[in-house]
């Protein structure tokens, strides 16, 4: 099997599909041929990633003339016109381009992060995805579906990975394409148990206002629990500068790997406000570290709402219900610690990396 995985950024820039592509890595089958194309984009690091270290994988940058305005992905309503407008634009001049950098030659079949560049991959088996699209089934999601199966967009796309908890989406992509239904997966941290009197509340992710980090900044700024701390990983462009003086929060930046498990083991609750997300790898690394869950009531459909899960708190993307969850965690301390054991457990039952990647190359075999 001749593979290529291709993402729009370097494994080595935070966020989650990139390190979906790093865990999707460890588990390239021994016998199988992986390429990754991969691109110059430029942002700060958050994973260390060497090429070097990871051999049987042939690795191609390409130089996308795009990714210079990829600081309009700050905001949702750019970042849509930027993707269904000005990126298939972009695409048609530079292909040619594109095209002498991909080294086509060197696999047969493509999965692709980002849908909008299937046009370069003609000739060759392609998969698209739910990374950057289709992250709710709303009427842009759904209109795009159908865009699809009528043969107007990613008219070569014969394969779709889809995450759980689209059944809308994934009906209709399958008038046109074999569909994989399968969550993201994550390494098990296997935490000790967090027994500290204070409880530690935990962002990670890009500081952008579409994660919501300005809705949970400014609701802890007005709460300040005494016995509660709140731990902040990740950079970006939101300005933080007035918020290093309230009492409770440490702003940790972009750390390490090794450093990520050990504040993930450290941390009682996760707590991601997002305004918008198809399928954060945060939460199920959260799950894995038996934490409790606080985040948007956007992602309810992804991660199911029934009365066996509540380890997650589901809440409007508003300070308001941030302000009242933070709250409720501070009084029910034990409480919420004995529900996050069921946390870890539901990872381990659905998304262990192991089982996840054997799951994904076996799709990728079958093709």
């Amino acid at each position: 099997m001749r593979v290529a995985l291709f993402m729009t950024t370097d494994p080595e820039m935070g966020g989650g599909v990139e390190r979906w592509v790093i865990n999707t890595i460890k588990g390239k089958p021994n016998e199988s041929n992986l390429v990754l194309v991969k691109t110059d984009y430029s942002d700060k690091k958050r994973f260390n990633f060497r090429e070097r270290e990871n051999k049987g994988i042939t690795f191609v940058t390409l130089n996308l003339w795009e990714n210079k305005f990829n600081f309009l992905r700050k905001s949702r309503v750019l970042s849509f016109w930027l993707d269904n407008f000005l990126l298939p634009l972009m695409i048609s001049i530079f292909k040619r381009k594109y095209l002498s950098e991909i080294k086509k030659d060197l696999f047969d079949v493509v999965y692709l992060t980002k849908n909008q560049y299937w046009k370069l991959f003609k000739g060759k088996k392609i998969v698209g995805s739910n990374h950057t699209e289709f992250g709710d089934e709303g009427f842009i999601s759904t209109l795009k579906a159908k865009l699809f199966t009528s043969g107007l967009i990613y008219r070569d796309v014969s394969y779709f990975h889809v995450f759980p908890g689209r059944k809308k989406i994934e009906a209709i992509l399958s008038r046109r394409a074999k569909i994989l239904v399968l969550p993201n997966g994550a390494i098990d941290r296997k935490c000790p148990d967090k027994e500290d009197k204070d409880i530690t509340f935990l962002y990670v992710g890009r500081l952008e206002n579409i994660k919501g980090i300005d809705i949970l900044l400014n609701a802890w700024k007005d709460v300040e629990p005494s016995n509660g701390k709140l731990m902040i990983v990740g950079g970006g462009s939101f300005n933080v500068d007035s918020f290093k003086d309230v009492k409770g929060i440490e702003f940790k930046g972009i750390v390490s790997d090794n450093d990520l498990d050990s504040i993930y083991c450290k941390s009682d609750v996760f707590i991601y406000p997002t305004r918008w997300d198809s399928f954060p790898m945060t939460v199920i690394e959260a799950m894995s570290s038996g934490c409790f869950i606080i985040t948007s009531n956007r992602l309810a459909s992804a991660f199911r709402r029934d009365e066996t899960m509540n380890f997650i708190e589901y809440i409007p993307p508003e300070e308001a219900a941030v302000k009242n969850a933070i709250r409720y965690v501070i009084k029910h301390v034990d409480e919420i610690r004995i529900k996050s054991i069921k946390s870890y457990e539901f990872f381990k039952s659905n998304y262990e990396l192991n089982a996840i990647n054997r799951k994904f190359f076996e799709f990728l075999e079958e093709i």
